[in-house]
């Protein structure tokens, strides 16, 4: 177990797959002194036994909270089996909701309030969802209304790879599905947000569209749309059976006012329509985007850039990066350059691999994004 003495916290990684080292490190962890949480952080790989870890979670005398991912990032490796643990001693205020509280119409009721701050600072809010939940946009619609530029906010899609929802947001309720678990820190934190994909296509109208299923683009389906694009940039023909491994390359992209382009993964087929990662609203304008491995890897430093900036002249006593699982997948064997690229001497950096990033740098509307890295840039 690490000790880090700036932030009086401790940091666990083990790429062991068994609940007992895990309950082990817990206890340890729990013993210390001032301690206010734990943030969790699994790779599915693990196949915990969900009823034990819930008995694990719900018995903490620390609340505990993350997700499960299809991998998890610890000093500059991917990892497809292991936990992260990391203790905060900072003052912190913890909300689960369940997917009973994301149905109501007001969600304002179940967030924390924000806390007194000082000029200049602002809190930040870490936030995990089901990556798979219908209720994702509405929920980060009401984060930026009940906070608005007040916080800066990281996080993610918790969930697995073979795409199937299941229990993944990890809280001291339980491991839970369709639901979100939020923690307001105060610290100080530099937030980056970039993903290095361009548009290879001109804009076209979301004529149809219901939450991630993109069913039409300029009164016309979708997929025939998106098909015509992409095989006339890649030169190959594209259909059902290889959907996903062209598509990975190929992603689209939602124009916002005054902001680069948002990105949407689309990651399956359903008929002529496209169901992606995230809402893709009826009467936005999305294009087709591409990029290389360059561009890729040049972004997440970037992101890194952003986030010193936004800390300023304090050294960082934590990295939390937050990448798209897709991105991995895109880069293949490059992906260690991504990791290599973002990382900073001197500063541990732990993460995962999410379905879908949550980010604002307080400067900017917050947002769902897909094939994005965020890196977190904390400091006590």
């Amino acid at each position: 177990m690490r000790r880090i003495p700036k932030l009086s916290m401790k940091l666990f990684f083990s790429a062991r797959t068994d609940l007992e080292c895990v309950a082990q490190a817990l206890g340890q962890m729990s013993t210390q002194p001032g301690l206010r949480g734990i943030l969790m952080l699994c790779a599915e790989g693990n196949h915990y036994d969900l009823s034990q870890l819930d008995a694990l979670l719900r018995h903490s005398p620390i609340p505990i909270f993350g997700g499960i991912f299809p991998a998890v990032l610890y000093e500059g490796r991917r990892h497809d089996t292991g936990v992260i643990l990391l203790g905060l001693c900072c003052p912190l205020q913890l909300a689960v909701l369940p997917q009973p509280s994301l149905q109501e119409t007001d969600i304002s009721r179940h967030l924390p309030p924000l806390p007194r701050q000082s000029a200049g600072q602002r809190a930040m809010l870490l936030t995990f969802v089901d990556g798979f939940g219908h209720r994702i946009h509405p929920l980060i619609h009401e984060l930026f209304n009940h906070y608005g530029l007040e916080l800066n906010y990281i996080g993610g899609g918790c969930g697995s790879l073979t795409m199937q929802s299941g229990p993944c947001v990890i809280t001291p309720q339980g491991v839970l599905q369709e639901a979100a678990v939020l923690v307001l820190c105060q610290v100080a934190s530099g937030i980056g947000v970039a993903h290095g994909w361009e548009s290879i296509s001109g804009a076209f109208k979301v004529t149809a569209s219901q939450e991630g299923l993109l069913q039409g683009l300029d009164w016309l389906p979708a997929w025939r749309v998106y098909q015509q694009v992409v095989e006339q940039h890649a030169g190959v023909q594209i259909n059902e059976a290889n959907f996903f491994e062209i598509a990975k390359a190929y992603p689209l992209g939602i124009a916002k006012l005054g902001s680069e382009l948002v990105i949407r993964d689309p990651v399956r087929l359903q008929g002529e329509a496209l169901l992606c990662v995230g809402e893709v609203r009826q009467g936005a304008y999305v294009h087709v985007m591409h990029g290389g491995s360059h561009t890729i890897i040049q972004a997440a430093r970037h992101a890194t850039d952003m986030a010193l900036r936004e800390l300023g002249q304090a050294d960082a006593d934590v990295m939390l990066f937050v990448d798209c699982v897709s991105r991995s997948l895109f880069l293949g064997a490059q992906f260690d350059e991504e990791l290599h690229a973002v990382s900073q001497p001197g500063t541990p950096m732990l993460g995962a691999l999410t379905l879908g990033e949550i980010a604002n740098s307080g400067r900017d509307y917050l947002e769902f994004f897909n094939k994005t890295s965020v890196v977190g840039l904390i400091k006590s």
